[in-house]
């Protein structure tokens, strides 16, 4: 019974261990959406908060679960962690349960753009979790430990050290790993609308009338004379078509005209089907954006006027704002109106640049992190391969250098501690037999 219930709590340890380790790394990877997550659990619930707040939730929250799962895994400060995680579990697991009762939000966002989960999935998801952080609780003194109380310092100042700077980098800069719909190398099209090679939604079509205090349903090849009278429409989903990932994508000029298809048909065939390019300019807010790279952005403008590049500038501002930045910036670049949600969703840095060509991503970039002009060039004079999934985002090597060393510390340190607690074990056992 010992050896089964040391058993039970290993692995109650480990599950824990590992979801709050992975959902900490992927709330890290974009910070910025887990503090648009926030907003919306603080808007459900008609609480007005300051966006700078929101982020700074969302990095205490992004360091706190994977320290939680880290110190669980390597089985250090086993009472404080068995605690913590405890109470966050009883937290979650009641938060999450208002959710799946009232559904104020779509979904949790525990594992970020990651994992998509419906609020009741992550309520059964909780149960188990909190199931395993009780076990955890009543025998957190069962669990391994790797480190002693004196030793395990070192590999949490790592871990802190590491998911820090790795939060921050992303937060600065665009997202390391993009799991959002707008990612280098996806065809725009296909995400913001139908395609042509692509089928629609079909319904078909009932319509419901009314005679002598009677309903009847009707198709539309066979409807009744003049004496019925028209009650409603029904529209029955007969065969399931292509659904685009972000269906309310939409661009209103200054004069309030939809021109969204002219924007996709610039990214697709460019000016006079002459397979240009598209270069967009990504502000969801004017009046919180960054103005320091607007040289740049005018340089990039110029640069595209040369090239017959089609270039646009995309916010969720008011008309306002619009003409406050103008003045501020001198930006003789077009500038239309699209949702300030959506905005973020193609790019979270306010503002960011997004390279299209061909109907396909080629590039985006952070406002901190643009490219020079030799690069912005290439993404529209070369030629895309045949395969498109070949084009990647640029690799961000500051940040996955720092994260791979961080992880190869880490590791060395937990296996040489491993190595030399089986020594020691090992030591033990042989002096007892002697």
């Amino acid at each position: 019974m010992n050896k089964f219930k040391k058993v039970i709590v290993e692995i109650s340890r480990v599950l824990l261990g590992l979801t709050f380790t992975f959902s900490g790394f992927v709330k890290a990877v974009d910070p910025m959406g887990s503090a648009i997550k926030i907003g919306e659990y603080f808007t459900a619930f008609s609480i007005n908060v300051p966006d700078i707040l929101c982020t700074f939730l969302s990095i205490v929250l992004c360091i706190v679960e994977f320290m939680v799962g880290a110190t669980a895994l390597m089985g250090i400060f086993r009472k404080i962690c068995s605690k913590i995680t405890f109470a966050i579990m009883i937290f979650m697991t009641a938060l999450t349960f208002y959710l799946a009762i009232a559904n104020p939000v779509a979904d949790c966002g525990c594992f970020g753009d990651a994992i998509k989960l419906t609020n009741w999935e992550t309520f059964g998801k909780n149960i188990i979790l909190f199931l395993a952080s009780l076990i955890f609780l009543r025998h957190y003194k069962s669990v391994g430990r790797l480190f002693s109380f004196n030793s395990a310092w070192l590999p949490e100042l790592i871990a802190f050290v590491g998911i820090t700077i790795f939060t921050l980098g992303n937060i600065l800069y665009l997202p390391a790993i993009d799991f959002r719909p707008f990612k280098i190398g996806r065809q725009f099209e296909a995400i913001v609308s139908i395609p042509e090679d692509k089928e629609p939604d079909q319904y078909e079509y009932v319509f419901i009338y009314q005679k002598d205090g009677h309903k009847k349903k009707f198709d539309i090849n066979n409807l009744p004379d003049s004496t019925w009278k028209f009650v409603e429409r029904e529209d029955q989903l007969v065969k399931k078509g292509y659904t685009p990932p972000v269906p309310d994508f939409a661009v209103f000029d200054e004069f309030d005209n939809d021109i969204t298809p002219d924007i996709i048909e610039e990214g697709k065939n460019g000016k006079n089907n002459n397979h240009k390019g598209l270069i967009l300019l990504v502000s969801p807010d004017l009046n919180k954006a960054d103005d320091a790279k607007a040289d740049v952005f005018g340089e990039i403008y110029d640069y595209s006027k040369k090239k017959e590049i089609a270039f646009y500038a995309l916010t969720g501002s008011s008309k306002k704002s619009i003409k406050q930045w103008i003045d501020n910036t001198g930006a003789d670049y077009p500038i239309f109106l699209s949702d300030a949600t959506i905005l973020k969703t193609i790019a979270r840095a306010n503002p960011s640049i997004l390279f299209i060509k061909n109907g396909i991503i080629t590039g985006k970039y952070s406002f901190r992190g643009l490219p020079d002009m030799d690069k912005t060039s290439a993404f529209i004079d070369k030629n895309l391969p045949q395969d498109t999934s070949s084009i990647t985002k640029p690799f961000p090597w500051g940040r996955s250098v720092v994260l791979v060393g961080w992880a190869i510390l880490l590791i060395f340190v937990c296996i040489r501690r491993f190595i030399r607690r089986i020594n020691l074990s090992l030591k033990v056992n042989s002096n007892s037999s002697k």
